[in-house]
């Protein structure tokens, strides 16, 4: 009865601990869900060079990733996603994406009153090791899309 007892609290601790931790999300498969919804503009991949140059992020550090902007130039639509491998770096990566996103802001002022509206409304999330932009007119139904990876 003794060991019935300690097996009944250990599988009720890992069980109730298990149900506390974030579900992992495979970036790729997020994206297609986010360009499935056909509310962004032509997207193009953003190069691992352009990644350090733009954004100060050496993908060395990061797990999986994926970096799209708009293709064309006057758009500010604009999709991170990022699993981080070291959790010890999220706080850096954060600020990363965030200066991103200060500069992207910084440049629509002088040129798009309804650009700069919307970077001005996007964030840099996160949640454990993932760390997310999402610029769009319609970004508050991809980043429903993005989250609803994680349940």
């Amino acid at each position: 009865m003794k060991f019935f007892k300690i097996f009944l609290a250990l599988f009720l601790i890992f069980a109730i601990s298990s149900c506390n931790k974030a579900k992992g999300a495979d970036l790729n498969d997020t994206y297609a869900k986010i360009d499935k919804a056909g509310v962004l503009p032509l997207m193009v991949s953003v190069s691992k060079d352009d990644i350090e140059n733009l954004y100060g992020i050496n993908t060395d550090d990061l797990k999986q990733y994926v970096f799209k902007i708009a293709v064309e130039g006057t758009l500010a639509d604009e999709v991170v996603l990022i699993e981080v491998k070291d959790s010890s770096k999220v706080s850096e990566i954060e600020k990363r994406l965030q200066t991103r996103l200060d500069n992207k802001a910084e440049e629509a002022k002088s040129y798009s009153p309804e650009q700069y509206a919307i970077i001005m409304k996007s964030s840099v999330e996160t949640k454990g090791n993932y760390v997310s932009i999402i610029v769009s007119p319609n970004a508050p139904e991809l980043i429903d899309i993005y989250n609803s990876n994680f349940k």
